[in-house]
């Protein structure tokens, strides 16, 4: 199997979770039973780390949007802001995910 096939099927598998990585963030989000720095952490975590599977699966928009996302809760953007950013980049993993 080439490098480009095995690449192709780490892209593939990445679409088909990427509805539940969309679930999972927005439910970090949303829990309640977290401080507001809890949550921010848990979100901004997973933005990071998307920033460099995207960018390495070649998704470009979706690591712009996990980037802009993590700069939004690094620079203490209001919980609105972050939600907003949280929405787009739920709805852009969903996207993917409807793909696969």
């Amino acid at each position: 199997m080439s490098l480009q096939e095995k690449m192709q099927g780490i892209r593939q598998k990445f679409c088909s979770r990427a509805g539940e990585e969309a679930q999972m963030m927005e439910q970090d989000w949303a829990d309640e039973t977290k401080t507001r720095a809890e949550r921010n952490k848990l979100v901004r975590d997973r933005a990071h780390a998307l920033v460099g599977t995207a960018s390495l699966l070649e998704f470009p928009e979706l690591a712009q949007s996990s980037r802009e996302l993590e700069k939004a809760i690094d620079g203490g953007a209001e919980a609105e802001v972050v939600e907003t950013h949280v929405s787009g980049l739920a709805s852009q993993l969903r996207a993917l995910g409807s793909i696969s």
